[in-house]
């Protein structure tokens, strides 16, 4: 996302840029008088964008609105999901103040009109189009953002937050190991994460949200079934987004995989199989990317003592041919990031999908001490992905640590929360990353 006058010099904030701006939000959130879908291909399931300066819409995925800025040398269009001002030339969302004061207030008539069923008196008057008033800044620093919705795709913008976060991803990124410069691939999203990497810790002025639509691009052109507006699973993009930066990055099927994602996040376990009459052991070492818990428990300690517990199976032995045995799993290695999944969504007995609301507890630091062969592990919690309301129409927010105070992301807004909110959320994703990591702006290492 573009932040302000001086990284997108196209903007000019002239009384006729303000007018047609103005004008075509007003009509965006009337949600009339206005054309839809895309001049050229008629679809209108796309990012379509209404020119400022004519009537032209048109595609931004399928470049049809960029053919039409080669055309007419009409640089601007406004996004006709939610109005966000979009600059060819910059190939990004643009946000100024003024404008996004301008967009708000518009947006706020339009809400009032639908409920009351008219306009307020002097509506003309309620909008100003003096270019030179003054509002306050967005207060926001580098590697703090919020992040635009694009429609229904708030399931992407946690899960980005979490990366965001992450000590040793941003100090992965940061350090160049992977950039769009060298990379050869036409469609690339570990491109599209470096350069979200960039943008958001590129500078330490007061900046606005992010607009990740060339990730959203990405993902709806490299994975069918996240594709499209429909609702969408925030830990289904997690899983995405891993494999996909791992095979991007020289990863393969091996176990273990030596590629920096796997490095980070990947971990092992140990099935063991005991046979109940002579004792005979079965050992397997599985891969660990994360631990998905059942909530019958009323804490994680809780769920992850139950994860690990001993269970009754079937099983023939090979040594003496019992047909009892016990099943029981060991964290064999843990990872430097640990993604604990709470299984709030599940069947019942009707196969219908229903969503568990039921209260977590768990600890800002966590000491894993259920492993198999090392030392026990203390891990620091540094982000949470919950998700809020049903499962057709739900909402996911994020609770992130920076600079050691909690920070609700929800979308483009910010706020500053005491870790006593933070605790009582209900919790979908929890990450952790190993405490005794040193980190830095530059390195990190462990102690």
């Amino acid at each position: 996302m573009v932040n302000d006058v001086e990284t997108c010099p196209h903007v000019k904030l002239q009384s006729s840029f303000l007018e047609s701006y103005h004008k075509i939000c007003a009509q965006i959130y009337a949600r009339n008088n206005l054309r839809r879908c895309c001049r050229v291909c008629r679809k209108s399931n796309k990012r379509t964008l209404h020119c400022l300066e004519c009537e032209f819409t048109g595609c931004l995925w399928d470049e049809h609105f960029e053919q039409h800025v080669k055309e007419s040398n009409h640089l601007f269009g406004a996004d006709l999901k939610n109005s966000h001002l979009y600059c060819y030339s910059c190939k990004d969302y643009v946000y100024h103040p003024r404008l996004e004061m301008l967009r708000i207030k518009v947006q706020n008539i339009r809400n009032w009109q639908n409920k009351h069923k008219r306009l307020p008196d002097r509506y003309e008057q309620t909008i100003s189009l003096n270019p030179y008033e003054k509002y306050p800044s967005i207060c926001s620093t580098a590697g703090l953002r919020g992040i635009q919705n694009l429609g229904a795709t708030c399931f992407m913008s946690v899960i980005l937050q979490s990366t965001l976060h992450n000590p040793l991803l941003r100090n992965l990124f940061l350090s160049g190991f992977h950039t769009s410069e060298n990379c050869k691939r036409s469609s690339c999203m570990t491109c599209a994460i470096d350069n979200m990497f960039a943008s958001i810790y590129a500078s330490k002025e007061k900046t606005s949200f992010y607009g990740p639509t060339v990730i959203l691009n990405l993902m709806w052109k490299l994975s069918k079934s996240l594709s499209g507006y429909s609702q969408q699973d925030g830990h289904e993009f997690l899983v995405y987004l891993l494999d996909q930066m791992h095979s991007e990055s020289g990863g393969d099927n091996s176990f273990p995989c030596n590629c920096p994602i796997h490095k980070i996040f990947s971990g092992s376990m140990k099935n063991v199989i005991t046979c109940c009459e002579c004792k005979t052991k079965k050992v397997a070492t599985d891969p660990l990317m994360e631990v998905s818990l059942d909530l019958h428990e009323s804490s994680i300690q809780g769920c992850l003592e139950r994860y690990i517990s001993p269970e009754q199976i079937q099983y023939t032995c090979s040594n003496c041919n019992a047909k009892v045995a016990t099943k029981q799993l060991f964290f064999d290695k843990l990872p430097p990031t640990l993604c604990l999944q709470l299984k709030r969504f599940e069947q019942n007995s009707f196969a219908m999908s229903t969503k568990v609301d039921k209260l977590i507890t768990y600890p800002m630091l966590l000491k894993m001490q259920y492993n198999f062969n090392q030392d026990s592990v203390d891990y620091q919690l540094y982000a949470i992905v919950c998700h809020k309301g049903t499962l057709d129409t739900g909402h996911y927010i994020a609770y992130t640590l920076f600079q050691d105070h909690w920070y609700l992301l929800d979308d483009t807004t910010i706020t500053v929360v005491p870790e006593s909110e933070v605790m009582k959320t209900q919790a979908y994703l929890l990450f952790y990353h190993e405490k005794n990591l040193v980190y830095d702006d530059e390195h990190v290492e462990r102690k």
